[in-house]
């Protein structure tokens, strides 16, 4: 399968839960928003930079000569890291550093999904600013994404029927 491309479901899926990331940390958080905009701003943009010299480094490399899967454990690694810093309370990292990983997660999903981008979603906003896309599967969508694409997740439509690929 070509992840590099979307339909309807996976696109609004996406985008549903990047907001709702997005909004509800910093919601949650507004000391840090608000106290220390600063130090947010400055930590988001260095995990974005991050993960533009991490796909630079690995694009061209490593990720267009593995498998997809491999190459979205390769690219999701140094988030699920911070995940598990973050979950585990480990001392010492700053809280905008925690909310700017959350941000960018959010953020990459709301623009994987506008951008009909079906990879990795921590590729989506390298890719749009490199302008490249690649083959990278997402651990959390790629499967929805799979069931959508054989035909056997279907969006409804107004009048409650299926839309035009019904099932063979």
């Amino acid at each position: 399968m070509n992840y590099s491309e979307v339909r309807i479901v996976g696109r609004s899926l996406r985008v549903i839960f990047g907001a709702v990331l997005a909004v509800g940390f910093s919601a949650g958080n507004p000391e840090i928003v608000f106290a220390e905009t600063a130090a947010l701003v400055v930590s988001l943009a260095g995990v974005i930079i991050f993960y533009i010299l991490y796909t630079i480094l690995l694009a061209d490399r490593v990720l267009a000569k593995v498998n997809p899967w491999l190459g979205a454990l390769i690219m999701d690694w140094p988030l699920i890291v911070v995940w598990g810093v973050i979950f585990g309370h480990v001392p010492g990292i700053p809280p905008p550093l925690i909310l700017a990983v959350l941000l960018y997660f959010g953020l990459s999903l709301v623009l994987s999904g506008v951008a009909k981008y079906g990879g990795c979603e921590v590729l989506a906003i390298p890719d749009i600013i490199l302008g490249k896309r690649y083959n990278v599967a997402c651990i959390m969508f790629s499967p929805i994404d799979w069931l959508e694409t054989d035909g056997l997740v279907r969006p409804i439509r107004d009048d409650g029927g299926m839309t035009s690929h019904e099932s063979q």
